[in-house]
Order: C-alpha cells, then structure tokens, then sequence
C-alpha cells in the first residue's frame, strides 16, 4: 500500500466511511476481473469491500486528505486483522481505540494534513454504525483476499476531474461523480460503475439496479467509443 500527494490544496474535510452498497459493487466487478481499476477512495469501504479482491491492480483517488487517511488506516487494520476486523469492529470502542493506535503506521504527511489528532473523539473521525453492516456482511474469503491485495493499492490525494488516463483503466468506479466526461476514464471496452449520473455519449448502459427503495441506483456503463 502507497500514498501520493498530487494535490497540494488542503482540505480536511470529505467522507470517512462510504455511504453506499460494497455488495453490489463487488458482485459486478466479480464478473469483470479488471486488471487495473480507478476508483475513488471515499472511505475505503468500496476499495476493500468491493474492487480490491478482483481487480489486479487499484489506484484509489481523493480530493479529501480525510478520506485519503482513512482509507489508508483501514488499509493497516486490514492487513493486521484480515476476516477478524469483523470481530473487533462489533465493539465501538475497542475498535476506535485500536483504530487510534495504529495511525502511527500512516504516513506522517497524511496524518497531519488530514488534521487529525490524538485527543479527537472516536466519532469526529470513524462513523460507526454504517461500518458494522457492510463489514460485517463482506465474506471471509473477500476480505481475506483484501487483506493479501494491499500490495496492489496505491492510494492518490487529488482532484478526481483531474485525472488523466495514460494506462488505459479498464475500470471505473467514480460513485456520485457528476460529470459528462467519464468515458476518458477508461479504455475502449471498459466499464465505469455510478451511482450518479452522465450524458457520456462514448458510455452506454449495460446493467442498471437500486440497492433499495429509495436508495441509490447503480449503473454500469462500457465505453464504446
């Protein structure tokens, strides 16, 4: 596991967790088996729950320092605990506190530009509840393979409209990015996954699902042109 900093604007704001369905998002990526993926780090939970098993290698970007540390010290746990993180993070508080000794194992940079600190609460930085289900629920085996994979994540602090595409991506995962132009993003006959929505006339829709009433709706597009 790596980190870059591409973007030297400070903002210590952004996700901590991701807000969305890693179930669905690691069931279509299954199917596909890309060889490089880009997707936004978030939290980390669409990283290690959903692209990182099956993919072969990832690069994870964010304009949030926060999100960019956070996915990084999962990353830690991950690789300390594999299936086990399950266990500790049914316990709020042990699982913060471990949570809190590890970031000494996070690049200094990071920790101090995501403006963290020793005396935060659990909360200011780790939301809890949304965790415990969709860790919970990842197989043994997924995160196991997660827990092996670390070596293929690089993680990028920068602006996702940024992102240039010189290896040829054959996967996207871009969440709630809204933007017209997210066929650059991959190569001719790569996918890109949504929960947002494009106009990409090069992109066109393969398979659409909602995770729940009134939930997110998931898209996956190929690039055609």
């Amino acid at each position: 596991m790596r980190y870059f900093d591409l973007d030297e604007d400070l903002d210590k704001t952004g996700y901590s967790a991701t807000n969305e369905d890693p179930a669905i998002l690691r069931g279509w990526v299954s199917e596909l088996m890309p060889r490089r993926t880009l997707a936004i780090a978030g939290g980390g939970e669409s990283i290690y729950l959903g692209v990182l098993p099956v993919s072969g290698r990832v690069a994870a970007v964010d304009w949030s320092y926060r999100a960019c540390f956070i996915t990084f010290l999962k990353g830690i746990l991950l690789e300390k605990y594999g299936p086990d993180i399950k266990h500790l993070i049914r316990d709020s508080g042990k699982f913060i506190r471990v949570l809190k000794k590890q970031v000494s194992d996070v690049p200094d940079d990071l920790v101090r530009n995501a403006g963290y600190t020793t005396n935060m609460g659990g909360g200011e930085f780790f939301p809890y509840d949304y965790m415990v289900d969709v860790w919970t629920d990842t197989p043994d085996d997924f995160l196991g393979k997660a827990s092996e994979k670390l070596d293929d994540l690089t993680i990028f602090h920068m602006n996702f409209v940024d992102i240039q595409n010189p290896l040829g991506y054959d996967f996207a995962y871009t969440s709630n990015a809204r933007t017209d132009n997210l066929a650059r993003l991959v190569k001719l006959g790569g996918h890109v996954f949504s929960s947002g929505s494009t106009r990409d006339e090069n992109l066109c829709l393969r398979r659409q699902q909602q995770n729940r009433p009134g939930g997110w709706i998931y898209s996956l597009y190929e690039r055609v042109e």
